[in-house]
């Protein structure tokens, strides 16, 4: 009797036991919440809606005003550079006027008073000075229109932008104001040329010298006039340049 109460107490703390180590087993297989398990058969989410673009914003009053301010320097810019035009093309049509005119006068008179030496050395040295300056004045007409395009597109060369634009206007009014000036100071050579050969002409009593010294003399000095007012053209309007307000 004692055996069989043996063997029952002895098989109860085995099932005891069993079901303790079983409980552990099955709580260590347990799948915490969020687990793989758990988040691969969460539901598909919706796709991502992109935001919609804000419409884009008026111009401010300052973009505005910067549009206005750059418009009227272009057209300033323009005017000044058709007021130089201008200027250069009545400088040329002086020139050439007074080129043509030597040029013929001094032919006629070297073919008239070809007897006297000293009419026809004066007759020569004006023909001469004459087509010079007939051929020099050809470079400030802009017989062809390129330079008034070029003005009327607001470029200068390949340059478009307005600043680049001002830029290249300025230096090209600096640098013909040093031409005109460069020529002055040879105006004077001329005229002292002149006086040299008409003092020469009278100190060995050659008519020649003399009639060559007082053509010189007079060329030299129209010239003198006509550079002196190129280069203070071209000197205001490189000043006028300077001055439009900048951007």
């Amino acid at each position: 009797m004692r055996f069989v109460w043996a063997v029952c107490l002895i098989a109860s703390l085995a099932n005891g036991a069993h079901a303790q180590t079983g409980s552990r087993g099955f709580e260590d297989m347990a799948v915490p919440p969020g687990g793989e398990e758990e988040q691969a058969f969460m539901p598909p989410q919706p796709p991502a809606v992109a935001p919609t673009p804000e419409p884009p914003t008026p111009p401010s009053a300052r973009d505005a005003a910067l549009v206005d301010t750059a418009l009227e320097f272009t057209l300033a810019l323009r005017e000044l550079r058709l007021d130089h035009l201008a200027e250069r093309r009545r400088l040329g049509w002086w020139l050439l006027g007074w080129g043509l005119a030597n040029t013929v006068g001094g032919t006629l008179v070297a073919a008239l008073r070809h007897d006297d030496d000293a009419w026809l050395a004066a007759g020569a040295i004006t023909a001469g000075f004459g087509a010079v300056n007939a051929l020099l004045s050809l470079g400030l007409l802009d017989r062809k229109g390129a330079l008034r395009r070029e003005i009327l597109d607001d470029r200068a060369g390949t340059r478009t932008r307005p600043m680049d634009v001002r830029d290249a206007e300025l230096i090209g009014q600096l640098r013909s104001g040093q031409m005109f000036a460069m020529n002055f100071g040879l105006d004077f050579f001329y005229m002292a040329v002149g006086g040299l050969l008409y003092a020469l002409g009278r100190a060995t009593d050659e008519p020649a010298l003399n009639g060559a010294g007082l053509a010189a003399a007079a060329q030299g000095a129209w010239l003198l006039g006509f550079d002196l007012a190129g280069w203070r053209r071209a000197n205001a309007h490189a000043e006028r340049v300077r001055a439009l307000p900048l951007q």
